[in-house]
């Protein structure tokens, strides 16, 4: 999912969300990928979810039921950047957590 797109002016851009919590502030509710800015040079896809007054970036989901279908024994680089299906298993990145967090404090 991307943002809320606007023209103006005959001119097209995208709005882009800070966190999972703006989409809800403007009504999104369905539990999917969409696209954050979170800060002033970095988009990135992250996997949201929605309960009925907030709205939550997915940083790591696993599935340890069945032993899970991503191998999380991963290096440092895989860590840093992130790896796995942002619709199943996967970690988000510490690179996104660190801009993310920053940012926001």
């Amino acid at each position: 999912k991307m943002g809320k797109n606007y023209i103006i002016a005959h001119s097209h851009f995208t709005i882009y969300f800070l966190d999972c919590q703006e989409y809800h502030e403007h009504g999104y509710r369905e539990n999917s990928i969409y696209t954050l800015k979170i800060d002033n040079f970095t988009v990135i896809n992250a996997f949201c979810t929605f309960s009925d007054v907030h709205g939550f970036t997915v940083i790591s989901n696993r599935n340890n039921v069945s032993g899970g279908a991503i191998n999380f024994n991963q290096n440092w680089d895989e860590y840093k950047y992130g790896f796995g299906d942002l619709m199943t298993e996967h970690w988000l990145g510490m690179y996104v957590v660190r801009i993310a967090t920053n940012y926001l404090s």
